[in-house]
């Protein structure tokens, strides 16, 4: 035993025993099924990752039919990460209703801190949107002015050609303060950034979900 913190001391950590529980479904028929209590950071990252193409991901639903969409996906996931359960016996209409969902995660110690984990996600999410749009506007705006204002330079004066140079310019700094490196030192416009594309969003279809 010693109190400096330079020797390092190798610790061997117990492996997560899956618990066993039993649940009483339709006509009282007892069944018994096996579940990791804990998420792993890669279950975490993958759940959430499906999630956020569920919420947010293109096509024509509003948003409260998305979220639900979401919803039934991420209790989808982690049944099927976390148990030995048929995901695609279940009628997902049904899982909470019937206190499946409700005993599966009152036996996940870390859930509710995995909600709050995916709620910092949705706000950073949703930051970064907002910024993308409202950058992306600022930039084709200037984008705009830049090219109309070349296109007058033909029609120009000699005489006038270096107060119109400083203010081109000065344009070009304003673009390059709004997304820094898009003006190269030769005051060329490098490239406009695309916006970021999303991938195809999961929907309660995609669930195959099934009638007990």
């Amino acid at each position: 035993m010693t109190d400096s913190v330079d020797e390092k001391v190798k610790i061997k950590l117990p492996q997560i025993e899956k618990v066993k529980v039993k649940f009483t479904g339709a006509e009282d028929q007892t069944y018994n099924f096996l579940l990791s209590p804990y998420l792993t950071i890669f279950q975490k990252s993958q759940i959430m990752q499906t999630y956020l193409e569920c919420l947010f991901g293109d096509g024509e639903e509003g948003l409260s039919t998305r979220y639900i969409a979401a919803e039934h996906v991420l209790m989808s996931d982690v049944i099927e990460q976390l148990t030995n359960i048929d995901v695609e016996s279940l009628d997902f209409k049904l899982v909470q209703s019937s206190g499946l969902w409700g005993e599966i995660v009152s036996r996940i110690p870390d859930y509710q801190a995995f909600r709050n984990e995916l709620a910092e996600v949705l706000k950073i999410y949703q930051y970064q949107e907002k910024l993308n749009k409202s950058v992306g506007s600022v930039v084709d705006s200037l984008a705009v002015r830049i090219v109309e204002f070349m296109d007058k330079i033909q029609d120009l004066d000699v005489d006038k050609l270096q107060n119109i140079s400083q203010e081109f310019t000065s344009k070009l700094d304003e673009l390059n303060k709004v997304v820094p490196g898009i003006v190269s030192s030769n005051n060329e416009i490098v490239a406009i950034p695309e916006k970021p594309k999303r991938g195809r969003r999961k929907t309660v279809k995609d669930t195959k979900a099934k009638p007990n």
